[in-house]
């Protein structure tokens, strides 16, 4: 499940939110009268770092969905200025929280595996719940799709430099701003 505004939610109900300072992820649960629990990040020291709950460090979390076949959260971290945007996990969240990076390092376009993949700014990403991720790179006008086990990133839909709407395959698309995918 993707809500664009920086919420999605696992199995058991509970929701998982972008922190206000965009740079940590919180849980909260109506079921524990609204209790409001950090699982990774550090609003007031944004950086990029795994590691393990508050030690982890995120620069600047663009969006993020939970894959209920791996029970992770898939986060996007978008570099802004600093022009690397990351696809990362949080690994079990609410019990391991640990963070890795997957996927992409230094700004550009280029399909590949782990950080040799390249992306441009973010705008939303879905999970299937099957392994798979799909990332909106907004200026690039394409929809990749980030395999959470081999970390193979892959264009799916649209074409590089191609802006427009073309319906078919492989499609064009212009400025994808979000996107989910049906059950």
């Amino acid at each position: 499940v993707l809500f664009r505004f920086g919420m999605t939610s696992d199995l058991a109900g509970t929701v998982y939110r972008i922190a206000p300072g965009r740079a940590a992820i919180e849980s909260w649960s109506a079921l524990e009268q609204d209790k409001v629990t950090l699982i990774a990040g550090n609003d007031a020291e944004p950086g990029r770092k795994n590691a393990s709950g508050a030690d982890a460090r995120f620069r600047n979390i663009d969006s993020l969905c939970y894959d209920k076949s791996r029970d992770v959260l898939v986060v996007l971290d978008d570099g802004g200025e600093k022009g690397d945007h990351v696809v990362r996990v949080v690994a079990h969240p609410g019990k391991e929280n640990n963070v890795e990076s997957l996927a992409g390092n230094t700004a550009g376009y280029n399909d590949a595996v782990g950080a040799d993949a390249q992306f441009g700014p973010f705008n939303g990403v879905a999970c299937d719940g099957k392994g798979s991720a799909f990332v909106n790179d907004l200026r690039k006008g394409t929809i990749r799709r980030v395999s959470l086990d081999t970390t193979e990133v892959k264009t799916v839909a649209g074409q590089l430099g191609q802006n427009g709407v073309i319906l078919g395959s492989p499609g064009r698309l212009s400025t994808p701003v979000s996107s989910f995918v049906l059950p």
